[in-house]
Parts: C-alpha cells; sequence; structure tokens
C-alpha cells in the first residue's frame, strides 16, 4: 500500500558518501543532480551540474573510487538534486560531532499505476550546536532535496541533441592563447567574446565565455567539438561540448563535459 504524504527512509552511511559530498561541494555550479545508480555510462547514471547556461557531467571517472553503484536502495528514486551550498555546512556538522549515520527521507507516490519516489531531505536525527553571528543554535544537520521541475529533461534534451547532430569538427585548446587568457580571468571580469579556431573560424559559432564555464587548470588537457544540424525549425542553433581530462594521482583521470548552446548569425 502506497502511503501518501507519509515519509519513506532510508538510512546511509556517512562516510560512504563523504567523498561523493566532498567532490559536490567544489563543483563549479548551483545544483547538483546525483543518481541513484551510478554507472557513469549515460547522462541518467552521471553526477551532474547546472550553473548558468552551462550542463557539466563533473564526475566522470576511469573507475568507481566509492566501491558500489547503488547510492540508495529505493529503485523508483531515480536522483535527488541538491543546491551545492548546503554540502559544506552539513558535512562540517556531521564531522565535528563524530556523526556516521544519516536518513534519507522521500515521499512514494503512485501514478497510473506505477510508483514514483520524491526525495525530500538527507538529515541526521542528532541535535548538534552551530555557531551563528546570533549566538549559538540547535539544529539537525540538514540537507534539502529539491523538487525536479524538469532540470533533469532540459539536461537530457540537450545532451541528446549534441549527440545526434552533425559534428563541425574538434580541436584541442591547450595551446589557443585567447581562451587561456579568458581562462585565467576573474569571476568579476565577466564573459568575454570569442571565437573558437579553425576548423571553426567561423562568425557563426563565436560566444561569450567566462572563467566558470569551464573550470580547468594550467596541467589539464581540453577538447571542444561543436555541433549543429540540431533541430529543423531552429537551423542556427549549435552546441559545444568542452571535455576537461585532469590527470589525478596514480595514473587515474577524470573527465569533466560541459555544454552551452549558442545561436549563429546566419
Amino acid at each position: 500500500m502506497i502511503n501518501y504524504g507519509i515519509p519513506q527512509t532510508c538510512i546511509l552511511d556517512f562516510n560512504s558518501f563523504l567523498p561523493l559530498f566532498e567532490m559536490c561541494k567544489t563543483a563549479n555550479c548551483d545544483y547538483i543532480i546525483i543518481p541513484r545508480l551510478l554507472f557513469q555510462s549515460s547522462i541518467d547514471t552521471s553526477i551532474i551540474g547546472i550553473k548558468g547556461n552551462t550542463v557539466a557531467s563533473i564526475h566522470k571517472y576511469d573507475y568507481n573510487p566509492y566501491g558500489y553503484n547503488d547510492l540508495w536502495n529505493e529503485p523508483t528514486l531515480s536522483h535527488i538534486i541538491i543546491q551545492n551550498k548546503d554540502f559544506s555546512p552539513f558535512i562540517r556538522q556531521m564531522k565535528d560531532n563524530n556523526l556516521s549515520t544519516m536518513t534519507l527521507y522521500y515521499n512514494k507516490f503512485k501514478v497510473n499505476d506505477s510508483e514514483i519516489s520524491v526525495g525530500k531531505a538527507i538529515f541526521n536525527e542528532t541535535l548538534v550546536t552551530v555557531s551563528t553571528p546570533q549566538g549559538p543554535v540547535k539544529l539537525y544537520p540538514t540537507i534539502n532535496i529539491l523538487p525536479d521541475t524538469g532540470m533533469m529533461n532540459t539536461i537530457s534534451n540537450v545532451i541528446n541533441l549534441f549527440n545526434n547532430g552533425n559534428t563541425a569538427g574538434e580541436t584541442s585548446l591547450e595551446d589557443n592563447e585567447k581562451f587561456l587568457e579568458i581562462m585565467a580571468t576573474k569571476a568579476s571580469d565577466g564573459a568575454i567574446l570569442w571565437f573558437p579556431p579553425p576548423p571553426f573560424d567561423n562568425p557563426n559559432y563565436m560566444m561569450f565565455l567566462a572563467k566558470s564555464m569551464v573550470p580547468m587548470n594550467k596541467q589539464d588537457k581540453i577538447k571542444m567539438t561543436i555541433k549543429n544540424n540540431l533541430d529543423v525549425l531552429n537551423p542556427r542553433e549549435f552546441i559545444v561540448e568542452f571535455e576537461v581530462v585532469k590527470k589525478k594521482k596514480k595514473g587515474i583521470f577524470s573527465y569533466h563535459k560541459y555544454y552551452i548552446k549558442g545561436v549563429g548569425m546566419i
């Protein structure tokens, strides 16, 4: 029997999730989508970060560093969405108070003979003391889970358009001086007009870039791919994929993909 409006619970091990949460809190994005199945083989099983007009696949490792794929045991809860800013205080409160378990709360519904679940929050049922400008307060360590108002569909549509589009070309950008200059700017400098190098030296592919759109370091490898002819109703649209490859210790690499949608002049 399905209980409408009554939360279901799932107990999770905080220490197992800690590396994942630490990675999420440092991601340059506003929202994080975490899937239940961490297979990393499709958009539905990769951790995704969202910032402005970019869609970033921020977790594409050569291997699974967490030793498991099912992050929780409720198959009808396919993913959860969390604001990036909520990770740091939760991690700090859990670690400072030596708390090792956390509870995933969700509601389960029946829609057209199918069961679906909607995440509500992750928290620990222990009151902790937290310092604030107004003085110490007691609270439960909590991460609120946001409702999915179409974010996942939007991301899937963008990436599906890219995968099905015609490749205009691809090129590496490690030696592109103008691109590296933009990546070295400050956030306060805002977006800067940039013309991609050959084979994209065409005004149709000009775009405004800012450092926050494609986070990278000097030693990273970066490849850019542009695809066009995405939609017959919008023939001028194109999507740029920036793939940043970061070398980790022991020869392990991580892959980070950022998608930006543009519109050509002609």
